[in-house]
């Protein structure tokens, strides 16, 4: 039996200092008790955690459609139950009392620019550092990892070059590192560093649209490969496409969209694990309905 009790009061603001000028601030407390026992009571245990965590920002809207932005803070997220408390049901449930909360500061900035009705685009930038990061080790136990370092961006684009054509991109990198221990300079496991995915929507009479979707993601290092010594988990690009019948009137709105995943039917494996590989879904389809009254 596992139980958590949680809590976490905060207070925050927001104030307009100058017309377009926010500022705003909060801070939270957050706490939490786990609690495990196990039939034998082999394992009858229970810890608390807990953490002060506050964060600050402000924004600018010096013009119409132009947006700047920055913002600060710490983070912290406690275990989750299992991985606090180990239950293989092989006769090796473990508590792991040792294993300390996440804790670590972010800080980001960005902009939000609205050139014309046509065409918006956006960006952000983002410095993160993270002390005891939780993970399996080779004996799949969870344990705490030495801290790490990730900087990086986030781009985004959205074009109406006509009025049938909508073009939506987004590109993101990010420089994950190991900054402390045996692994100081390594790169951080399933962390790729460049992710990127698109959308074309071509707008039709009589409520229809439909268009190709594309995603990508650059090569990583396979979980738990901490010293970046082994096969890397490949890169893959894959297809996909969206179609949209939607009618409304009065407020009233019926929408029918099909969705194909994995168009091309590809074979790839978005994660290794150690020596586990899990292979992605082939081609799917979904439909999905939906209304509005």
């Amino acid at each position: 039996t596992i139980s958590e009790l949680s809590a976490g009061p905060y207070l925050s603001a927001k104030a307009e200092l100058l017309p377009g000028f926010n500022v705003s601030a909060g801070a939270r407390y957050d706490t939490a008790l786990i609690s495990a026992v196990n039939k034998d009571f082999s394992v009858d245990e229970s810890i608390v955690h807990g953490a002060f965590v506050y964060e600050a920002g402000l924004s600018y809207l010096p013009l119409d459609g132009l947006k700047v932005y920055a913002s600060c803070g710490t983070l912290f997220r406690y275990p989750f139950t299992d991985e606090q408390a180990e239950t293989s049901g092989f006769g090796a449930d473990q508590f792991n009392a040792d294993l300390k909360p996440e804790t670590g500061f972010n800080a980001e900035g960005g902009i939000d620019l609205k050139l014309t009705d046509r065409l918006s685009i956006s960006g952000t930038f983002y410095y993160i550092q993270m002390q005891d990061e939780i993970a399996l080790d080779s004996s799949y136990h969870n344990v705490n990892l030495d801290q790490t370092r990730r900087i990086g961006t986030n781009v985004g684009l959205i074009a109406k070059p006509f009025d049938f054509l909508e073009l939506d991109a987004n590109f993101s990198f990010v420089d994950a590192v190991f900054t402390a221990g045996t692994n100081e300079g390594k790169f951080i496991p399933l962390v790729a560093a460049h992710t990127a995915n698109g959308s074309a929507t071509f707008r039709l009479p009589a409520g229809l649209s439909l268009g190709p979707t594309v995603i990508y993601r650059s090569e990583a290092f396979r979980g738990g490969d901490y010293t970046n010594a082994q096969d890397k988990v490949p890169s893959y690009l894959i297809y996909g496409a969206t179609a949209r019948w939607e009618l409304g009137r009065d407020g009233q709105k019926i929408a029918v969209q099909l969705t194909a995943r994995n168009l091309l039917d590809s074979d790839y494996t978005p994660l290794i694990f150690f020596t586990g590989y899990y292979p992605a879904d082939g081609r799917s389809f979904s439909v999905s309905v939906e209304y509005r009254y």
